[in-house]
C-alpha cells in the first residue's frame, strides 16, 4: 500500500510542472516577459532551467528515476519561483497559488525523505544490483 501510494503521490504532483514546462517551450517569448516583469534579468538563462526543472527533472520524478533527488530539487526550485511570483499576498488568486506551491513543496520534501517506493526506476535498479 505504501509504494502504491507514493506512486500516486508522483503522478499527482507533476502534471502542474509538466504544463507550465511545456508553455515555457511553446512560448518562452511570453514566459521571458513575465520573468522581467517580476524583476528578473538574465531571463534567457532562467527560462533554459526553469524548463529543464519543469520537465526533464519532473519525468525523472513521474518515472521514479532519482526520485530523492529529483523532489529535492524541486522543492528547492519552488521556493524561489514562490517567492517572486506569488508573494503578492493580498491578491486573492496570488495567495492560493503562494498556498498550493506550500503544499506541492510539502509533497516533495515527503517524497525526498522517503522515496518513491517498488515502483519506480530506482526500484528496478536496485533489484538488478541484488
Amino acid at each position: 500500500m505504501r509504494s502504491l501510494l507514493q506512486f500516486l503521490a508522483r503522478i499527482l504532483l507533476t502534471p502542474v510542472f509538466l504544463w507550465a514546462g511545456i508553455h515555457k517551450v511553446l512560448d518562452p517569448a511570453q514566459s521571458m516577459t513575465s520573468m522581467g516583469m517580476h524583476g528578473m534579468r538574465w531571463t534567457g538563462i532562467f527560462l533554459a532551467g526553469a524548463i529543464f526543472m519543469e520537465t526533464i527533472v519532473v519525468l525523472a520524478l513521474l518515472f521514479g528515476f532519482l526520485i530523492r533527488w529529483s523532489a529535492f530539487l524541486l522543492a528547492l526550485y519552488l521556493i524561489p519561483v514562490t517567492l517572486i511570483f506569488h508573494l503578492e499576498l493580498s491578491d486573492p488568486a496570488q495567495l492560493n497559488n503562494f498556498l498550493e506551491n506550500l503544499g506541492i513543496m510539502g509533497g516533495l520534501w515527503m517524497l525526498a525523505a522517503f522515496g518513491g517506493g517498488r515502483i519506480s526506476i530506482d526500484a528496478l535498479l536496485r533489484k538488478k544490483k541484488a
